[in-house]
């Protein structure tokens, strides 16, 4: 058995703008949990013993968020300078002896192949999973299950790609130092892998797996992770309320009468909906939040804090914390010809991969009454809608 795993959780998380203006990207929620936490509870389930997180030596929003949680074993290695993944692996060269699992932290993978490969105790490897188009992803070129190299989102063609979990052994620090910098100015994993490739293995991934790379990715981890909910109350349920399918509640958290819910809905601590709401499959509400009279909510997630209050619509969306809905505010989250959605992210057309996709809302936004956002949305952190706006696109404070 593997008694160490480390945590690759240094990144910016660029790409998940806006939502990352004020959080680390390990600190979105799953299922109102912290993804961090997730990718540590796979590696406790299957008997690692120490926890090593590489992390920005700016990113003091991970370290409490953690503690938080009363994990045990948990080590911090600071990275000063980002210099890339091979040099965030070459922190923990001074913490770890042995063999040790390595993950990128925007990476979650099903439980179940967390148990396939726990009794790998000697054989380096790394984990592929198959895409139809390799562009976005390292291409991963093997003979049988021996790995032979990685090609950078160079590859048009179906195929095998990067999955972000390893098994290394010490060797791997070595032939860290062996390399150089990229023409990104990065020292590359993917260099360093050419250099043990005669003891790496390839395992691949037959199940769920999903990089966490731009905000709407958020939307497909937790539409998986929430049909695995229990049904649980531990808040309270007034009369003529209609539950169906589950719903977890949580501590001190109102369901007012009228309500109808369609699970699985996750509803966290000290939250107040309805009267009169209803909340559709996929609806997660991370904490504080009031979702007021008449209004729906279809496969979304609020944020902690913020506020959902009356006669509007959200659906296929994630609103940021502190945010505030005018009344009659309405999300869209379907195109009249019924087309994926794409979205002109970071100077770039973006496919979003989804049919149904309405707004991605930064920290404490306000929108007036009667306001309609059009599918693909982004809106910044501290954004101001005035009333009877209709809003499309990229929408910045300045």
């Amino acid at each position: 058995m593997i008694d160490n795993a480390l945590i690759l959780a240094g990144g910016k998380g660029k790409r998940c703008w806006p939502l990352t203006e004020n959080n680390s990207k390990v600190l979105l929620p799953v299922v109102g949990i912290p993804i961090i936490i997730h990718q540590i509870n796979r590696f406790k389930n299957i008997g690692v013993k120490n926890i090593f997180i590489v992390v920005d030596h700016e990113s003091s929003d991970v370290i409490p968020i953690v503690e938080s949680y009363g994990i045990k074993n948990v080590v911090f290695i600071y990275q000063k300078k980002q210099l890339g993944t091979g040099h965030a692996i070459s922190k923990a060269r001074k913490h770890i002896s042995g063999y040790f699992y390595c993950l990128n932290a925007d990476t979650l993978i099903s439980e179940s192949y967390f148990e396939l490969i726990k009794d790998m105790n000697d054989q380096p490897f790394i984990s592929v999973k198959y895409k139809d188009n390799c562009s976005n992803y390292g291409f991963v070129e093997m003979k049988k299950d021996s790995f032979q190299s990685i090609q950078e989102k160079s590859v048009n063609k179906p195929g095998y790609v990067n999955a972000g979990l390893f098994l290394f052994s010490e060797n791997i620090f070595n032939a860290i130092d062996k390399i150089k910098k990229s023409s990104r100015g990065e020292y590359e994993i993917t260099d360093a892998l050419r250099l043990i490739k005669d003891e790496l293995t390839v395992k691949v991934i037959d199940g769920y797996c999903q990089d966490i790379g731009y905000p709407w990715d958020l939307l497909n981890a937790n539409e998986k992770y929430i049909q695995g909910i229990e049904n649980i109350n531990h808040g309270k349920i007034e009369i003529n309320v209609s539950i169906n399918g589950k719903l977890f509640l949580g501590d001190n958290s109102l369901i007012k009468s009228g309500v109808y819910i369609e699970g699985p809905v996750w509803i966290g601590k000290y939250c107040s909906i309805g009267p009169n709401s209803f909340l559709r499959p996929g609806t997660i509400l991370c904490g504080n939040n009031k979702i007021g009279a008449s209004c729906e909510i279809k496969n979304s997630i609020i944020f902690d804090g913020a506020n959902i209050p009356h006669h509007n619509y959200i659906g296929d969306s994630i609103i940021g914390e502190g945010c505030n809905f005018g009344a009659g505010t309405k999300t869209a989250n379907v195109r009249h010809d019924k087309k994926k959605i794409r979205v002109n992210y970071r100077n770039s057309i973006q496919n979003t991969g989804r049919k149904k996709f309405g707004v991605i809302m930064g920290d404490n936004v306000n929108m007036g009454i009667n306001c309609s956002i059009n599918p693909g949305t982004l809106i910044e952190n501290n954004t101001n809608i005035m009333p009877g706006t209709m809003i499309s696109g990229i929408i910045k404070t300045t």
